[in-house]
């Protein structure tokens, strides 16, 4: 999904709360990052892995991720519950 994403012009951040960095970085070629900021909006956020920390997200958190506009994809439907506000939209399975 990165390497899609990054094919079609997008920048991509990654965060995962389970993941060795420097694994992460000598098998896969990708560098994690170590902390979510809330202070950087995403134009998307996309949860692919149902890690505990993950689904502790409220719906504050999730909407202080993205910009107003931004979306929410819930892949794994963690977030299927949370309240989001107005001006996010949200795509799940």
């Amino acid at each position: 999904m990165i390497k899609a994403l990054q094919a079609h012009g997008h920048h991509v951040d990654v965060h995962d709360a389970m993941a060795d960095p420097e694994e992460a970085e000598h098998f896969y070629g990708i560098t994690l990052l170590t902390r979510l900021e809330k202070n950087r909006a995403y134009d998307c956020l996309v949860g692919a892995v149902p890690h505990a920390v993950y689904i502790a997200f409220s719906g504050n958190t999730l909407t202080s991720l993205v910009k107003p506009g931004g979306m929410i994809v819930d892949l794994k439907g963690m977030w299927r519950h949370a309240h989001l506000g107005a001006d996010v939209k949200r795509f799940e399975i």
